[in-house]
């Protein structure tokens, strides 16, 4: 429902205006109209008192001498009158002497009348007015006038007609004013919230508001450009900086990257030699060692091996974080299978786990980055069910929130949700090393990977009971 709060300024420029305009022309009717009434009243009075007056002088004479012929001729001459409906000459009991009633009038109702009350009422549309007849401070009688208030209703619609009239063309003429009064302030207004949200949408601080005067609005252009142009000035600066930082962050890259596979050739030479060595040894020199010394150099080519592996995965993990994701429809239930058939290769028939994939839905995504994200779940779940009686492993998906929501589960050893924060972190374990074998950096990687896709990663496990990996894309 349109409110008074969400109507446009010009709308309530107007309203107001118009509002205005009703309330002072209709006060200004109203006091007139009332004052107009009260003064015809006024008059009326006057004037029916006066004749009254007459009536009382003339009929003074004719009460002394019981000449009601006489008094009844005089109170005839009232038929001049057209307002006058009866006149009543009452003697001193308070009988009536003589009568007029025009025609076309009911004839007065005397036991409603009582001599010596007010000397004027208003009741049921007429004005009685009774005056004393008096000659030489005696009282001889009373005469009571009643007339006609029907010309003043007359008068008084005809007057409210008028003000209707003047009213609605008041209101009109105020309307027309208004919307021309309301042009010059809602005008640069609106053009001033134009400007405002064009430079929102399009963070475009070069345009500039129109200022046409030295009012408020004007003022607030002047207020509203100068903040343009700190904001133009501070963004251009800002500009020169991200880009010198951008300079200074390649070379930076750059430089790392040299230095990571410099640092990873380097090391696997030594690796290399350490643990070929000790195969030498194992291999030529078994006779002359005892099981401790054995157990050492297993030990020894166990731990390089581990080594050599954790390098390659932190390359892996580096070069997540550089390859341009080039996102195409892909099929998830391909890449699942390819993913699940290299991590069953390198398990060389040992896992004797049950797999379970679901219908996946295609998604929008970099097939090579996420058919890794496949593996590196697989094959956690593999590697953490293996201890258990029947291993399983589900894949599925569902959708949520626009999103596709792809998980992994399985039924092996879980972790206890206390620790979850170091989950995804590099190098981050809730296993020992000699329990379950890795490098901690696997889901780093798919982490990483899913946050480049736009989406997220979390999972939810119970000690002793398995652990499920969720994973979501935009659809």
């Amino acid at each position: 429902m349109l409110t008074f709060p969400n109507i446009s300024i010009k709308n309530k420029l107007v309203l107001m205006q118009v509002m205005i305009s009703v309330i002072v022309l209709g006060l200004l009717f109203t006091a007139f109209l009332l004052s107009d009434i009260k003064g015809y009243k006024e008059r009326k009075i006057k004037s029916v008192s006066t004749i009254a007056q007459v009536m009382g002088s003339s009929a003074s004479s004719s009460l002394l001498f019981a000449d009601n012929a006489s008094a009844e001729k005089n109170l005839s001459e009232l038929k001049v009158q057209d307002d006058i409906a009866n006149a009543i000459i009452f003697d001193k009991r308070g009988n009536v002497f003589a009568s007029y009633t025009r025609q076309g009038f009911p004839a007065y109702n005397i036991k409603t009348f009582t001599p010596g009350g007010p000397p004027y009422e208003m009741s049921d549309g007429y004005l009685l007015v009774n005056k004393s007849i008096e000659k030489d401070k005696e009282t001889l009688g009373t005469v009571l006038i009643r007339v006609d208030l029907t010309p003043l209703n007359e008068i008084i619609k005809e007057e409210i007609g008028i003000g209707l009239f003047l009213l609605l063309f008041g209101v009109g003429l105020s309307f027309l004013i208004a919307l021309f009064v309301q042009s010059y302030i809602s005008r640069p207004l609106l053009s001033l919230v134009n400007l405002m949200q064009s430079v929102i949408s399009s963070a475009n601080y070069k345009n500039r508001a129109e200022v046409r005067g030295q009012d408020e609005i004007s003022q607030l252009s002047v207020a509203f450009n100068d903040m343009l142009g700190q904001i133009e000035k501070r963004d251009n600066e800002m500009e020169m900086r991200v880009k010198e930082r951008t300079s200074e962050l390649e070379a930076a890259n750059k430089e790392l990257e040299s230095f990571s596979y410099s640092v990873s050739h380097d090391m696997r030479a030594p690796l290399r030699a350490v643990g070929g060595f000790s195969n030498i040894l194992l291999k030529h020199n078994a006779q002359s060692l005892d099981e401790d010394g054995k157990d050492a150099l297993n030990m020894i080519a166990s731990e390089t091996a581990r080594m050599g592996q954790l390098i390659d995965d932190l390359l892996a993990f580096s070069r997540t974080g550089k390859k341009e994701v080039q996102k195409a429809r892909a099929d998830m239930n391909r890449l699942a299978a390819d993913a699940m058939k290299e991590v069953l290769n390198a398990e060389r028939g040992e896992s004797k786990a049950q797999i379970i994939i679901d219908n996946l839905p295609d998604a929008n995504c970099d097939s090579v980055l996420m058919r890794q994200v496949f593996v590196n779940l697989f094959s956690n779940a593999i590697k953490y069910s293996g201890h258990a009686e029947k291993p399983l492993v589900h894949i599925g998906a569902y959708s949520e929130n626009g999103k596709t929501v792809y998980f992994v589960k399985d039924n092996g050893v879980g972790f206890d949700m206390t620790y979850y924060n170091k989950l995804f972190g590099v190098f981050q374990r809730l296993h020992s090393q000699p329990e379950f074998k890795g490098t901690g950096i696997g889901l780093a990687i798919v982490q990483k990977i899913v946050k480049r896709h736009g989406g997220n990663v979390w999972a939810e496990a119970k000690v002793g009971k398995g652990a499920t990996f969720y994973f979501s894309l935009p659809k």
